[in-house]
């Protein structure tokens, strides 16, 4: 996520972890946390959310959920899997 208020992002270990507890990543019947969130400030601050490699998506899969529910960043965003090929692969 790009360009966040310096009032919207968490700041310090505690609320770092909050925030990967209440982010999540959804695809099929799989849910998945974040294994760690990189912050870049700024004038705004870039947010990178790392997830696990562990989901084995298909394009049969559809689409993938993000999700995060930390007042005051309220996301939930769905991404279509066939948008996501490179070279005719899936690339995440």
């Amino acid at each position: 996520m790009l360009g966040l208020p310096r009032s919207a992002v968490p700041s310090g270990d505690a609320a770092k972890q909050i925030l990967m507890d209440q982010t999540t990543l959804t695809a099929a019947k799989h849910t998945l946390h974040p294994v760690d969130i990189q912050f870049r400030a700024g004038p705004t601050v870039d947010v990178f959310l790392v997830f696990p490699r562990l989901l084995n998506l298909s394009i049969d899969d559809k689409e993938i959920e993000l999700s995060i529910k930390h007042p005051p960043i309220a996301f939930k965003e769905k991404f279509r899997l066939k948008e996501m090929l490179f070279g005719g692969k899936l690339e995440l």
